[in-house]
């Protein structure tokens, strides 16, 4: 038996020991005193891994509330939000169409100035 500096015993508990433990408190069927007199435990050690448990879980244990008004808010937004992506999506798609023309203008005017004997491109009136 190992001992700690202050001459106490020191055991060693594995997870798959303190989740039967911790199954066993939280199923109801047994209380911690009951354990601790069973596994011959500390209560104060039960209480710890209760504790460490409680803090682990604490997203699991956190629940949210939601009225009607709240459902139907957020599915209102969730379409306007859909509705707005694909406006976005549109005007993305016009200005890759602007600039592709632009470019094709661009070429366009480019050729006709090498064409030209000066450089200079005459507009029609």
């Amino acid at each position: 038996m190992s001992l700690d500096r202050l001459g106490r015993r020191l055991r060693r508990f594995s997870v798959a020991f303190k989740s039967e433990i911790l199954r066993q408190l939280d199923n109801g069927e047994r209380d911690i005193a009951e354990v601790c007199k069973i596994y011959d435990l500390n209560y104060s050690t039960v209480l710890q891994w209760v504790n460490k448990a409680q803090l682990k879980n604490l997203e699991l244990w956190r629940t949210r509330v939601e009225l009607p008004e709240e459902v139907s808010r957020i599915k209102q937004l969730e379409e306007e939000n859909k509705k707005l992506k694909q406006i976005l999506v549109n005007k993305e798609l016009d200005i890759l169409y602007y600039k592709s023309m632009f470019e094709a203008g661009q070429d366009i005017l480019d050729d006709s100035k090498k064409k030209s004997k000066n450089g200079l491109v005459y507009k029609k009136r």
